[in-house]
Protein backbone atom coordinates (compact mmCIF):
# COMPACT_ATOMS: atom_id res chain seq x y z
CA UNK A 1 0.00 0.00 0.00
CA UNK A 2 1.33 3.32 -1.08
CA UNK A 3 1.94 5.89 1.65
CA UNK A 4 -0.37 8.73 1.48
CA UNK A 5 2.30 11.23 2.80
CA UNK A 6 5.15 10.86 0.45
CA UNK A 7 7.94 13.36 0.61
CA UNK A 8 7.77 15.57 -2.49
CA UNK A 9 10.28 15.11 -5.30
CA UNK A 10 13.35 17.07 -4.63
CA UNK A 11 13.45 20.24 -7.29
CA UNK A 12 15.77 19.34 -10.48
CA UNK A 13 19.22 20.00 -10.82
CA UNK A 14 18.76 22.23 -13.75
CA UNK A 15 16.13 24.58 -11.63
CA UNK A 16 18.87 25.72 -8.53
CA UNK A 17 21.79 26.00 -11.39
CA UNK A 18 19.32 28.58 -13.30
CA UNK A 19 18.39 30.08 -10.06
CA UNK A 20 22.49 30.60 -9.23
CA UNK A 21 22.89 31.82 -12.80
CA UNK A 22 20.73 34.47 -11.91
CA UNK A 23 21.43 35.49 -8.61
CA UNK A 24 25.25 35.82 -10.24
CA UNK A 25 24.14 37.86 -12.90
CA UNK A 26 22.98 40.01 -10.11
CA UNK A 27 25.29 40.41 -8.09
CA UNK A 28 27.56 41.39 -10.85
CA UNK A 29 25.36 44.09 -11.95
CA UNK A 30 25.30 45.52 -8.57
CA UNK A 31 29.55 45.12 -8.34
CA UNK A 32 29.64 47.22 -11.69
CA UNK A 33 27.28 49.90 -10.33
CA UNK A 34 29.38 50.06 -7.15
CA UNK A 35 32.30 49.94 -8.80
CA UNK A 36 31.89 52.01 -11.90
CA UNK A 37 33.65 55.37 -12.40
CA UNK A 38 31.27 58.65 -11.54
CA UNK A 39 31.90 60.11 -15.00
CA UNK A 40 29.92 56.86 -16.24
CA UNK A 41 26.99 59.78 -15.24
CA UNK A 42 28.17 62.50 -17.21
CA UNK A 43 28.02 59.99 -20.46
CA UNK A 44 24.49 59.08 -19.40
CA UNK A 45 23.69 62.63 -19.28
CA UNK A 46 25.04 63.32 -23.00
CA UNK A 47 23.85 60.77 -24.52
CA UNK A 48 20.36 61.73 -23.30
CA UNK A 49 21.11 64.76 -24.85
CA UNK A 50 20.39 66.68 -21.35
CA UNK A 51 21.34 70.32 -21.33
CA UNK A 52 22.97 69.66 -17.89
CA UNK A 53 26.81 68.96 -18.57
CA UNK A 54 28.91 67.05 -15.93
CA UNK A 55 32.84 67.88 -15.40
CA UNK A 56 35.53 66.76 -13.12
CA UNK A 57 33.78 63.87 -11.75
CA UNK A 58 35.27 62.13 -8.60
CA UNK A 59 33.96 59.05 -6.74
CA UNK A 60 31.90 56.24 -7.93
CA UNK A 61 28.78 55.97 -10.04
CA UNK A 62 26.75 55.14 -6.92
CA UNK A 63 28.01 57.49 -4.90
CA UNK A 64 30.23 60.32 -6.14
CA UNK A 65 30.47 64.37 -7.23
CA UNK A 66 31.02 66.40 -10.12
CA UNK A 67 31.10 69.91 -11.16
CA UNK A 68 27.58 70.67 -13.05
CA UNK A 69 26.97 73.02 -15.52
CA UNK A 70 23.77 74.04 -17.21
CA UNK A 71 23.64 75.47 -20.82
CA UNK A 72 27.94 76.47 -20.19
CA UNK A 73 26.71 78.21 -16.79
CA UNK A 74 29.18 76.90 -13.88
CA UNK A 75 26.37 76.31 -11.12
CA UNK A 76 28.58 74.84 -8.46
CA UNK A 77 29.50 70.33 -7.19
CA UNK A 78 27.08 68.53 -7.21
CA UNK A 79 27.09 65.23 -4.86
CA UNK A 80 24.70 62.56 -5.17
CA UNK A 81 23.98 59.23 -3.65
CA UNK A 82 22.19 56.62 -5.22
CA UNK A 83 18.78 55.89 -3.43
CA UNK A 84 18.32 51.63 -3.99
CA UNK A 85 14.82 51.95 -2.32
CA UNK A 86 13.46 54.12 -5.19
CA UNK A 87 13.61 51.00 -7.05
CA UNK A 88 10.81 49.75 -4.84
CA UNK A 89 8.67 52.61 -6.61
CA UNK A 90 9.97 51.83 -10.49
CA UNK A 91 12.35 54.73 -10.04
CA UNK A 92 15.83 55.01 -10.20
CA UNK A 93 16.55 57.62 -7.68
CA UNK A 94 19.84 59.99 -6.02
CA UNK A 95 19.73 62.07 -2.72
CA UNK A 96 21.43 65.33 -4.22
CA UNK A 97 24.06 68.11 -2.91
CA UNK A 98 24.64 70.91 -5.11
CA UNK A 99 26.65 73.54 -3.20
CA UNK A 100 28.70 76.87 -4.61
CA UNK A 101 30.19 80.02 -2.95
CA UNK A 102 26.85 81.67 -3.71
CA UNK A 103 23.75 79.14 -2.16
CA UNK A 104 22.96 75.43 -1.39
CA UNK A 105 20.38 72.93 -2.14
CA UNK A 106 19.58 69.59 -1.45
CA UNK A 107 16.88 66.94 -2.19
CA UNK A 108 16.25 64.22 -3.74
CA UNK A 109 15.76 63.26 -7.30
CA UNK A 110 14.44 60.01 -9.46
CA UNK A 111 13.43 59.03 -13.06
CA UNK A 112 10.40 56.60 -13.77
CA UNK A 113 9.81 54.53 -16.43
CA UNK A 114 7.92 56.57 -18.02
CA UNK A 115 10.79 59.15 -18.11
CA UNK A 116 9.43 61.66 -16.14
CA UNK A 117 11.59 63.30 -13.06
CA UNK A 118 10.66 64.10 -10.11
CA UNK A 119 11.80 66.04 -7.00
CA UNK A 120 11.23 66.19 -3.39
CA UNK A 121 12.53 67.41 -0.40
CA UNK A 122 14.06 70.17 -1.68
CA UNK A 123 15.64 72.94 0.53
CA UNK A 124 18.24 75.68 0.61
CA UNK A 125 19.50 79.18 0.36
CA UNK A 126 20.71 81.77 -2.25
CA UNK A 127 23.16 84.02 -0.72
CA UNK A 128 24.30 87.13 -1.85
CA UNK A 129 26.81 86.27 -4.15
CA UNK A 130 24.37 84.21 -6.51
CA UNK A 131 21.60 86.57 -5.90
CA UNK A 132 23.85 89.36 -7.51
CA UNK A 133 25.10 87.05 -10.60
CA UNK A 134 21.57 86.17 -11.20
CA UNK A 135 20.51 89.64 -11.34
CA UNK A 136 22.80 91.43 -12.54
CA UNK A 137 21.77 91.67 -16.39
CA UNK A 138 18.81 93.44 -14.83
CA UNK A 139 20.67 96.47 -13.01
CA UNK A 140 19.79 95.10 -9.92
CA UNK A 141 22.29 94.64 -6.96
CA UNK A 142 20.57 93.24 -3.49
CA UNK A 143 21.58 91.90 -0.78
CA UNK A 144 20.29 89.47 2.12
CA UNK A 145 19.76 85.68 1.67
CA UNK A 146 16.39 83.70 0.21
CA UNK A 147 16.14 80.40 1.90
CA UNK A 148 13.47 77.34 0.29
CA UNK A 149 11.75 74.66 1.94
CA UNK A 150 9.60 72.27 1.09
CA UNK A 151 10.02 72.03 -2.58
CA UNK A 152 8.72 69.01 -5.24
CA UNK A 153 8.21 68.83 -8.85
CA UNK A 154 7.65 66.72 -11.42
CA UNK A 155 8.58 67.68 -15.06
CA UNK A 156 8.43 65.81 -18.37
CA UNK A 157 10.43 66.48 -21.06
CA UNK A 158 10.74 70.37 -21.16
CA UNK A 159 7.21 71.09 -19.24
CA UNK A 160 6.50 71.21 -15.35
CA UNK A 161 3.50 69.05 -14.77
CA UNK A 162 3.42 70.26 -11.01
CA UNK A 163 4.81 72.41 -8.73
CA UNK A 164 5.51 73.35 -5.24
CA UNK A 165 7.92 75.48 -3.06
CA UNK A 166 8.15 78.26 -0.15
CA UNK A 167 11.02 80.95 0.02
CA UNK A 168 11.80 83.86 2.14
CA UNK A 169 13.98 86.62 1.43
CA UNK A 170 15.70 87.97 4.31
CA UNK A 171 15.42 91.90 3.28
CA UNK A 172 17.88 94.21 2.98
CA UNK A 173 19.36 97.04 1.04
CA UNK A 174 18.90 97.12 -2.78
CA UNK A 175 20.43 99.01 -5.54
CA UNK A 176 18.75 99.31 -8.87
CA UNK A 177 18.91 101.23 -12.06
CA UNK A 178 15.23 102.63 -13.94
CA UNK A 179 14.62 105.57 -15.74
CA UNK A 180 18.30 106.40 -16.29
CA UNK A 181 18.97 106.99 -12.43
CA UNK A 182 20.71 104.87 -9.67
CA UNK A 183 17.86 104.30 -6.64
CA UNK A 184 18.31 102.40 -3.51
CA UNK A 185 15.61 101.33 -1.42
CA UNK A 186 15.95 99.17 1.84
CA UNK A 187 13.06 96.37 2.09
CA UNK A 188 11.50 94.61 4.22
CA UNK A 189 11.33 90.63 4.40
CA UNK A 190 9.07 89.15 1.91
CA UNK A 191 7.59 85.50 1.26
CA UNK A 192 7.25 83.73 -1.97
CA UNK A 193 5.23 80.86 -2.84
CA UNK A 194 5.97 78.40 -5.96
CA UNK A 195 2.83 76.51 -7.08
CA UNK A 196 1.56 75.22 -10.99
CA UNK A 197 -1.50 75.66 -12.24
CA UNK A 198 -2.72 73.67 -14.74
CA UNK A 199 0.48 72.67 -15.43
CA UNK A 200 2.07 75.91 -15.26
CA UNK A 201 4.29 77.17 -13.00
CA UNK A 202 3.51 80.31 -10.96
CA UNK A 203 6.14 82.03 -8.85
CA UNK A 204 4.01 84.88 -6.19
CA UNK A 205 5.98 87.09 -3.99
CA UNK A 206 3.85 89.08 -1.48
CA UNK A 207 4.65 91.51 1.36
CA UNK A 208 4.70 90.82 5.09
CA UNK A 209 1.26 91.79 5.54
CA UNK A 210 0.34 88.56 2.57
CA UNK A 211 -0.42 90.99 -0.46
CA UNK A 212 1.25 90.28 -3.60
CA UNK A 213 3.39 92.32 -5.26
CA UNK A 214 4.41 90.43 -8.25
CA UNK A 215 4.02 87.44 -9.83
CA UNK A 216 5.60 85.38 -12.28
CA UNK A 217 4.31 82.59 -14.76
CA UNK A 218 6.28 80.38 -16.80
CA UNK A 219 4.36 78.89 -20.19
CA UNK A 220 4.51 75.91 -22.05
CA UNK A 221 6.63 77.56 -24.28
CA UNK A 222 9.58 78.83 -22.38
CA UNK A 223 8.11 81.98 -21.83
CA UNK A 224 8.33 83.87 -18.52
CA UNK A 225 5.77 86.44 -17.89
CA UNK A 226 6.27 89.52 -14.96
CA UNK A 227 3.87 91.44 -13.86
CA UNK A 228 4.39 93.85 -11.31
CA UNK A 229 1.40 95.58 -8.89
CA UNK A 230 1.88 99.33 -7.58
CA UNK A 231 2.37 97.88 -4.31
CA UNK A 232 5.56 96.47 -5.30
CA UNK A 233 6.56 99.83 -6.73
CA UNK A 234 5.90 101.96 -3.97
CA UNK A 235 7.51 99.59 -1.85
CA UNK A 236 10.46 100.10 -4.25
CA UNK A 237 10.37 104.07 -3.24
CA UNK A 238 10.40 104.58 -6.88
CA UNK A 239 8.15 108.07 -7.84
CA UNK A 240 4.66 107.31 -10.27
CA UNK A 241 2.71 109.82 -11.51
CA UNK A 242 -1.08 109.84 -9.65
CA UNK A 243 -0.58 106.81 -7.99
CA UNK A 244 -3.24 103.82 -8.95
CA UNK A 245 -4.79 101.61 -6.54
CA UNK A 246 -2.25 99.32 -4.78
CA UNK A 247 -3.15 96.15 -6.75
CA UNK A 248 -3.10 97.66 -9.97
CA UNK A 249 -0.63 96.08 -12.51
CA UNK A 250 1.44 98.63 -13.45
CA UNK A 251 4.26 96.23 -15.68
CA UNK A 252 4.02 93.48 -17.54
CA UNK A 253 7.17 92.18 -19.08
CA UNK A 254 8.26 88.62 -20.76
CA UNK A 255 11.39 86.55 -21.72
CA UNK A 256 12.17 83.16 -22.96
CA UNK A 257 14.17 81.36 -20.93
CA UNK A 258 14.58 78.19 -23.18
Amino acid sequence: MAELNAPAPAPPRRGRTLAWLLLGVVAFLVLLVVAAPAGGVARILEAAGAPARLAVPSGRLWSGSAQLYLEGRDLGRLRWDLAPGTLLDGQLGADLVLEAPGHRFRGRASVGADGRLQLAGVEGEVREASLDELLRPYAIEPSGTVTFRDGSATVEGQRVLDAHADARWSGGAVSYALGGQLWRQRFPPLDATLRAREGRPVLVVRDPAGAELLDVALDAEGWAQLRVRYRFVALAGFPWPESPAPDTVVVELAEQLY
